[in-house]
């Protein structure tokens, strides 16, 4: 419930203070750890990440990175690393190529690799939600996932996330030093279009789109659960 109630984290008064006393919870533990609970609270720091600091979000992945090295995270721990925008660029890259490889081995033995393709978006977003652009990785390391995964039917049901990650990695935002190289934004452009992407969507990776209120939308993570329904307030995307 708090995890949906302060989703974003940020930008309502008093959102710093609520965030510091959830994370005098993250200290002192849950009061009765589980596989389950531990899944919660994943969801939990990946709904607020934007009122995490720099040093919180490193601590908060800092616990969990054997596990993630290990190829086993789950879904949920997956999804969270990827909502970390303020976490080096060397520790995005090591994400991003481990996160590949796993998706590949999973995508050739025709699993569900949905969570991997979502945080490789994010990792990959050239319009972050909450972070500066100095925390946009290169656009190397999307012309690397690009590679892994052209070869694969980005229409198939399995892998349609394939589309919404390529959609962030290679959104053009007029920097140069951010901008994935034109000849790579075609190709992926037509690689989404063939796999039945319409052109009013690619052409934000064929050309600058400004970025609007429904692109903003979608970082902020799933809607709200059945049943729940928030009263009337701001909207400005906090808590």
């Amino acid at each position: 419930m708090a995890g949906f109630l302060l989703r974003p984290g940020f930008g309502v008064v008093g959102d710093d203070l609520r965030i510091d006393a959830l994370w005098r919870l993250h200290d002192s533990g849950p009061c009765f750890p589980g596989r389950r609970i531990k899944c919660q609270e994943y969801i939990l720091w990946r709904r607020v990440a934007g009122g995490l600091t720099r040093e919180r979000q490193n601590k908060l992945l800092a616990g969990e990175f054997d596990r993630i090295r290990s190829g086993n995270a789950p879904a949920e721990l997956v999804r969270l690393a990827g909502s970390l925008e303020l976490i080096p660029h060397e520790t995005k890259a090591e994400l991003v190529s481990g996160f590949i490889d796993v998706a590949v081995t999973l995508a050739r033995a025709k699993r569900h690799c949905a969570p991997y393709f979502v945080a490789l978006g994010l990792l990959l977003n050239r319009t972050p939600l909450y972070a500066g652009p100095e925390t946009v990785v290169s656009p190397d390391l999307v012309e690397q996932t690009y590679s892994a995964f052209r070869g694969f039917d980005w229409a198939d049901p399995e892998l349609l996330e394939l589309q919404t990650l390529f959609l962030r990695a290679a959104r053009v935002v007029g920097d140069r030093s951010l901008d994935v190289p034109l000849p790579l934004r075609r190709l992926i452009a037509a690689k989404m279009e063939k796999s039945g992407a319409l052109p009013l969507r690619t052409a934000k990776i064929r050309g600058f789109v400004p970025v609007g209120r429904s692109d903003r939308a979608s970082l902020y993570d799933e809607p709200l659960p059945p049943g729940l329904i928030l009263g009337a307030g701001r909207d400005n995307g906090g808590g």
